[in-house]
């Protein structure tokens, strides 16, 4: 397995986590969004990973610590993608 392929597991496994435990409640919403703007449950997991992701990247860019309101505010932007400017 490729190194990103391990990350996209990885991703796709913390993502399930936050919507089955509902935290934050915004990924368990995101998906549910998703799921009734008709994104099937892959299309709707991988949106939601991109915004984990995104979330990550800026954390470790930046070297701030992950800021929760701006994770909830890219998923509830989805399926507009974070880095997205418009």
């Amino acid at each position: 397995m490729s190194e990103a392929d391990k990350a996209r597991q990885a991703l796709y496994a913390t993502v399930t986590r936050q919507i089955e435990s509902n935290t934050p409640p915004a990924a368990a919403k995101a998906m549910k969004r998703l799921r009734e703007k008709g994104y099937s449950d892959e299309q709707a997991m991988g949106l939601i990973a991109a915004a984990l992701s995104h979330e990550m990247t800026t954390v470790m860019k930046s070297g701030t610590t992950y800021n929760a309101a701006r994770y909830a505010k890219s998923l509830d932007r989805l399926p507009k993608l974070p880095w997205s400017k418009a």
